[in-house]
C-alpha cells in the first residue's frame, strides 16, 4: 500500500489523494498529521479492507473529510469510527454501499460540529432516518440524502430533523411517491 508516514505530516494542512486505485491495499495503520484540516480520499474504492489501514490516524484538527465512492459497506464506516476526528464540519460519503447500520458508528463519532453531511447514493432506507432524527448535530446545516431508498414511511423521521439549523436538505431520486 501507499505508505503516508513518507509525508511529513506535521505542516500539512491539505492533502488530496482522489483517485488512487489504492483498492484493499490501504494507505498506512498509523499516521499522524496534527494540522491538517481537509482530507480528500474520494474514488479510491478501498472497500472495507482498505479503511482498516487508517484506524489510528491523528488529524484533531481535520474540518473537511471526502471519502465517497470508496466501495466500503457498514463495516467500513466502523474503521473510520475510531480515527481522532472530532471537529469536522464537513463530512461526504455518498456513492458507498452502506446501510442503516453503519449510520450507528457515525452516531459515535460524535461529530458536534458537523455543518455538512452527504450521504448520497447509499442503502439508508427509511431506517436510517429514524437513526439521523437522533444524532447530537445541532449545526447541521445541509444534509444530502439522495438515493436512499426512502419512501413517504419516512417523512416523519425528516420532520424531528427539519426544525434544527438545517438550511438545505437535499431528498431527490428516492421512492417518496410511492
Amino acid at each position: 500500500g501507499f505508505d503516508l508516514n513518507l509525508i511529513n505530516g506535521n505542516e500539512l494542512r491539505r492533502l488530496e489523494l482522489t483517485s488512487n486505485c489504492f483498492k484493499n491495499e490501504g494507505v498506512v495503520k498509523k499516521w499522524d498529521c496534527p494540522k491538517l484540516k481537509y482530507l480528500d480520499m474520494s474514488s479510491n474504492h478501498f472497500g472495507d479492507g482498505g479503511l482498516i489501514f487508517g484506524k489510528e490516524w491523528n488529524c484533531p484538527k481535520l474540518k473537511y473529510l471526502n471519502m465517497a465512492s470508496n466501495s466500503f459497506s457498514s463495516n467500513g464506516l466502523m474503521y473510520i469510527e475510531k480515527w481522532k476526528t472530532v471537529n469536522i464540519k464537513h463530512l461526504n460519503l455518498s456513492y458507498n454501499y452502506f446501510d442503516c447500520d453503519g449510520l450507528r458508528h457515525i452516531e459515535k463519532w460524535e461529530c458536534f460540529e458537523l455543518k455538512t453531511l452527504n450521504l448520497s447514493s447509499n442503502k439508508l432506507g427509511n431506517k436510517g432516518l429514524e437513526y439521523i432524527e437522533t444524532w447530537n448535530c445541532l449545526k447541521l446545516e445541509n444534509l444530502n440524502l439522495s438515493l436512499n431508498h426512502l419512501n413517504s414511511e419516512g417523512l416523519k423521521y425528516i420532520r424531528g430533523f427539519c426544525g434544527s439549523n438545517l438550511k438545505q436538505l437535499n431528498l431527490n431520486h428516492n421512492q417518496f411517491g410511492y
